[in-house]
């Protein structure tokens, strides 16, 4: 077996109740959600000489779920941590055990297509997506059937937005770009590098993003926009989010 990327739907039970759920296992990294809201946020390890994947996981409990396990409702958020391996065929439908501090539960893994399961792909997907007002604003509109232009117009939007939060300043598309976002160090105000080159290609991919995916998608409307796409976008924007939350902010 290889290691064990993918979107998997899960069927979990405790002592005292049941419940279902999506969690993607990626690049090392484990997260999900269950439909309670439990988030879960970790990291996995494949072993080829046992054939088996390490895993730990922080399980983010909201105010006011119960757990399956029989552990009353909260009045603030919690989390706990749980270690479980799974073996090599942990998908073929058996039952995992798992121990948490609280009790025993035991999980179903089911892999799911693409073809046959987009939205809970999406879904899957998008729980990679860290920027929090990208992923409130959008994820509505990944779970639809149709019309993923409207995920491109807000994220960018969103873009857009967090250029005038973080530097103070007004304006719209690339006239915003070309006044905040400069090749040229010494006259730039978001200093994303101190190499001159990495800094000009940054803001022509930030200028690029305005006159390429902004644009279109603020003055006509698409059907050709799909959510594979719409998905992909998505990413790309968060990682340019969180480039502008960390870049150095120059003297106006």
């Amino acid at each position: 077996m290889t290691t064990p990327e993918g979107i998997y739907q899960i069927a979990f039970a405790g002592n005292a109740d049941s419940g279902t759920g999506v969690i993607v296992l990626a690049d090392g990294r484990v997260r999900g959600e269950d439909a309670a809201g439990v988030q879960y946020d970790g990291s996995y390890e494949y072993h080829s000489v046992t054939d088996s994947t390490a895993a730990r996981i922080r399980m983010t409990v909201p105010p006011g779920v119960e757990l399956v396990q029989g552990v009353p409702k909260q009045a603030a958020e919690y989390s706990f941590e749980v270690n479980v391996t799974l073996p090599s065929n942990f998908s073929s439908g058996q039952r995992i055990s798992i121990t948490t501090e609280f009790g025993p539960v035991n999980v179903v893994f089911k892999p799911l297509n693409f073809e046959l399961h987009g939205i809970f792909q999406a879904a899957g997907l998008y729980l990679f997506i860290n920027d929090e007002t990208l992923r409130s604003r959008c994820s509505d509109l990944l779970k639809a059937d149709n019309h993923f232009d409207r995920v491109i117009n807000q994220a960018t939007q969103i873009l857009e937005e967090r250029i005038r939060q973080r530097t103070c300043l007004q304006g719209q598309s690339t006239e915003l770009v070309n006044r905040v976002i400069k090749a040229d160090i010494d006259k730039t105000i978001l200093k994303f590098s101190d190499d001159p080159a990495e800094q000009e290609g940054l803001s022509f991919i930030y200028k690029g993003v305005m006159l390429a995916l902004r644009n279109p998608t603020h003055h006509r409307l698409s059907d050709s926009v799909t959510r594979d796409r719409a998905l992909k976008i998505c990413g790309f924007i968060d990682a340019l989010l969180e480039m502008i939350d960390t870049a150095e902010l120059k003297q106006q």
